[in-house]
């Protein structure tokens, strides 16, 4: 997203809540959690910073999904279909 200088990829497969979630997620997991769990337990200061950086810029994907789990639905089949072209994603119900 050039608009917002802000790396963005979005997935062409509706899915449903659980894998979107975790797929939203993983950036945060893979770039953020792991390496600041390594810097503790090597001392290693420039990871940690590494590891800290990445966490303040996986807010977005944490916004995303704080959102989509306020949003309540009774029906019995949730779709979740990423936005082509802005963050977010679509939520198909029936």
């Amino acid at each position: 997203m050039w608009s917002a200088l802000a790396p963005y990829c979005a997935c062409n497969a509706p899915l449903k809540k659980g894998p979107y979630i975790l797929g939203a997620l993983m950036p945060l997991i893979t770039l953020g959690i792991i390496p600041l769990i390594v810097a503790f337990c090597i001392g290693s200061a420039p990871l940690l910073y590494i590891g800290a950086l990445m966490v303040v810029g996986a807010t977005g994907d944490i916004l995303i999904v704080l959102k989509l789990l306020g949003h309540k639905s009774t029906a019995t089949d949730v779709l979740l279909y990423d936005h082509p072209t802005e963050g977010g994603s679509v939520i198909f119900e029936r």
